[in-house]
């Protein structure tokens, strides 16, 4: 392809871009490019440690996700170096185009159904990774590939066809220093909601069978509890439990709120593509189900069961027969509900009550029957403000985690396209 023709289809791809910048296709920026080696993994994780399909899975080098080769095998010409990118061009569609860079940590070894993008010297190997886990190149990838029954595939040739522009290499340098400071603050949010949710798990089994100062326990039908608490079953400690309309509205861009399984998650809900229903259906479906601001919303049916809020909506909304409302009385917090229909301890109980073959689901029947342990309620609320606490530290960090994420697609969008410049040498580039 001529010079004219390559700058043309750079073009086409991200639009205008300065005139220092040079186009290549991927080929001319790479020293090498292969498939991985096809020795037969072994079954007991022991040995040299090599790549497979699942050890990019996250857009990063998962270790804990890698093969093992008998050590007496000569793999030395499979020896991952710092800066080599692994690319998943067998997969199924959405996996497509995935990358991470490999980068030293420990020895590792290039497997078989990843490629190996080794780049040269006229590309910054930070820099280029950042182009290739775009979402814009990942789709190009995607659109490219051939399909077949539960997988596709990108063969070598389209790989090293993609054609882009690119700053002098300083620039390249200074940009991918910027966008990995972002991604090293993303990390860092990553790992402290993992580790708050990690000392929440922890606390909720123990605060939830054992309570707070007790020193006394019984063994009961739900496990070990303190031995002043009760066991009641859920029709005992509810005003009302109902789910809601099994027959499905006509759904609208407006009107009235309709919430279904899919809207709802352990301690929060899920708006981003809430429907919505006339006022007409609203109506026949909240005289029968009529959700109240704090009701406890338990999902009963599909994937997300299990999945349970406290309603925090002031306005009125309809449920699908896949969520019931449950109205706690005097004698249960419905926040302190919250938490314990959200803990491992019951979800273990529920999996053995589930009924259905395709869709798994919980009756009413089932959960009017559900037993739970009844602390004192001053105490029910000790241990829902312990475990709230942590709960808000999760939801401040991952709104955190959002403004992260939206910053750093808007820096790739307008850096890696040269709309706009970073300083380079204390100069702004022409």
């Amino acid at each position: 392809m001529n010079e004219s023709a390559k700058i043309k289809k750079a073009k086409a791809f991200i639009g205008s871009f300065p005139e220092d910048w040079n186009v290549y296709s991927l080929d001319e920026l790479l020293e090498t490019i292969r498939n991985g080696t096809s020795e037969r993994q072994n079954q007991n994780n022991r040995g040299l440690p090599v790549t497979r399909i699942e050890t990019i899975a996250n857009g990063s080098i998962n270790f804990k996700k890698v093969g093992y080769i008998d050590s007496e095998k000569d793999l030395s010409n499979y020896k991952l170096r710092i800066g080599d990118i692994l690319f998943s061009n067998i997969n199924s569609v959405k996996h497509i185009g995935k990358v991470a860079k490999f980068n030293g940590e420990r020895n590792l070894y290039h497997g078989m159904n990843l490629l190996l993008l080794r780049p040269n010297e006229l590309v910054n190997p930070d820099y280029l990774f950042k182009i290739m886990s775009s979402s814009t190149v990942k789709k190009y990838y995607e659109s490219n590939a051939k399909q077949a029954v539960n997988q596709a595939s990108v063969n070598q040739s389209d790989v090293m066809s993609f054609i882009n522009a690119y700053p002098p290499l300083k620039e390249q340098q200074k940009i991918a220093a910027i966008l990995t400071s972002v991604d090293e603050a993303i990390e860092k949010t990553e790992a402290i909601i993992e580790q708050t949710e990690k000392v929440k798990k922890g606390l909720m089994q123990q605060l939830l069978t054992k309570g707070i100062g007790h020193t006394k326990f019984k063994k009961t039908e739900i496990g070990e509890i303190p031995e002043k608490w009760e066991i009641k079953q859920l029709k005992d400690l509810s005003h009302k439990i109902q789910d809601g309309t099994h027959f499905s509205p006509k759904t609208k861009e407006k009107g009235s709120l309709y919430i279904t399984s899919k809207n709802i998650r352990p301690f929060r809900f899920d708006l981003t593509d809430v429907k919505y229903i006339s006022l007409e259906d609203h109506k026949k479906i909240y005289k029968r189900c009529d959700v109240k601001e704090g009701d406890v919303l338990l999902v009963k049916d599909g994937v997300n069961t299990g999945n349970t809020v406290v309603n925090t909506i002031k306005e009125e909304v309809s449920l699908l027969s896949s969520v019931c409302l449950i109205r706690c009385n005097e004698q249960m917090s419905n926040l302190f509900l919250c938490q314990y229909l959200n803990s491992s301890i019951l979800r273990q109980l529920i999996l053995k009550q589930l009924t259905g073959n395709a869709i798994k689901r919980l009756t009413l029947t089932t959960i009017n029957a559900l037993r739970v342990p009844v602390p004192p309620r001053e105490e029910q609320d000790k241990i829902n403000n312990k475990l709230s606490s942590l709960d808000s530290k999760v939801e401040l960090e991952k709104k955190q985690l959002y403004k992260l994420r939206v910053i750093k697609r808007g820096l790739m969008q307008v850096l890696l396209t040269g709309k706009v410049r970073v300083k380079v040498d204390g100069e702004v580039p022409s």
